[in-house]
Formats: structure tokens, C-alpha cells, sequence
């Protein structure tokens, strides 16, 4: 490994890397557990809690940035309207 410049890492890193991509890719947290062996769900989410955080956070994010485009787009569609369409809220 040395020879080809790269770090010597522990199998069980190999492990937790592969579960962060798992994670990361969206793999449901009871699929991963069974890969990993974890006696549950819970234990799989208390070791890896520090990622799923980062990915619940993007989520928002991107849920925030859809709702804000749609709001945007309804306001513009009728800015005479302070309502904005029937059935879509617009914050004023």
C-alpha cells in the first residue's frame, strides 16, 4: 500500500466507510443494519448518528429550497393577489 502512496487503514475503517456510502447513498437504516449485523436499527443509528444529521440537514435544505422556489413562482404568477392562488399559501 505504501508503494502506491496510500494510508494504511484498519479493515474495520473499510467497514464504517462502506456504511457511511451506504447511508449517504440513502439506504434505508434497517437495510444497513442487516448488512453491518447490528443487533437493531437503534445501535446502527447511534454509531452513525453523526451522518445522518449531515443528511437530514441537506434534506431540509433541499425541501427549503423547493418551497421557497414554489412560493416565489405563485407570488410572481399573482402579484396583485395577496393571497396568492386558491390553495397555495404565500407569506406576505
Amino acid at each position: 500500500m505504501k508503494a502506491c502512496g496510500l494510508p494504511v487503514i484498519r479493515l474495520h475503517d473499510t467497514r464504517h466507510g462502506a456504511c457511511s456510502l451506504l447511508l449517504a447513498g440513502g439506504v434505508p437504516i434497517e437495510i444497513v443494519q442487516m448488512i453491518l449485523g447490528h443487533s437493531s436499527p437503534e445501535v446502527t443509528r447511534k454509531v452513525y448518528a453523526h451522518l445522518m444529521r449531515k443528511a437530514a440537514a441537506a434534506q431540509v435544505e433541499t425541501a427549503t429550497e423547493l418551497l421557497t422556489k414554489h412560493r416565489r413562482k405563485a407570488r410572481d404568477a399573482s402579484p396583485d393577489d395577496d393571497d396568492g392562488p386558491a390553495g397555495v399559501w404565500v407569506s406576505a
